[in-house]
């Protein structure tokens, strides 16, 4: 909450919902890469997630819709979403995610969640390769695997460009 309160005392109302209509524009593609490697992305696992997911997909559909209806409608300078959009990235990997990894290690047994979220973050998986080879206790050991090893690198490159 910090963040977006930050935020709403620090950008202009263009900005903001130039923001949201990015994120949810994001939503979409993310969710369709999910259910489309739900076999390597859920298993195992509990089926009631792939089915909580197809429904969130739904909803976020309408959210993606309504956020761009609203800024169009008072903003409309579609070429301003694109500048921020940086802006808006930097947003969510340097505020939001670190939230959601710790809420989920913090708050999921490791036993039911397989792997650290930690390995989410690019920089995290890069400080702990530093950390290992600082110790000399295995050069180039991969502790947490890329979160995407099992998934084929064309639908990985098909998820960004959809």
């Amino acid at each position: 909450m910090a963040s977006y309160d930050h935020m709403t005392n620090t950008k202009p109302l263009a900005y903001r919902l130039a923001y949201i209509a990015d994120l949810e524009a994001t939503f979409t593609p993310s969710f369709r890469f999910l259910l489309d490697n739900a076999d390597i992305m859920f298993r195992p696992g509990d089926d009631r997630v792939a089915s909580l997911l197809l429904w969130h997909r739904v909803e976020e559909v309408e959210h993606r819709s309504s956020a761009l209806i609203i800024y169009n409608a008072v903003v409309g300078r579609r070429l301003y979403r694109l500048r921020i959009l940086p802006g808006v990235i930097r947003h969510i990997t340097g505020a939001l995610v670190p939230i959601y990894i710790s809420g989920v290690n913090a708050h999921v047994p490791e036993k039911d969640r397989v792997l650290d979220l930690r390995g989410m973050s690019v920089s995290w998986r890069v400080r702990d390769q530093l950390r290992s080879l600082a110790r000399r206790d295995g050069l180039g050991r991969n502790v947490i695997p890329p979160m995407l090893k099992n998934v084929d690198r064309r639908d990985q490159r098909k998820r960004c460009e959809d």
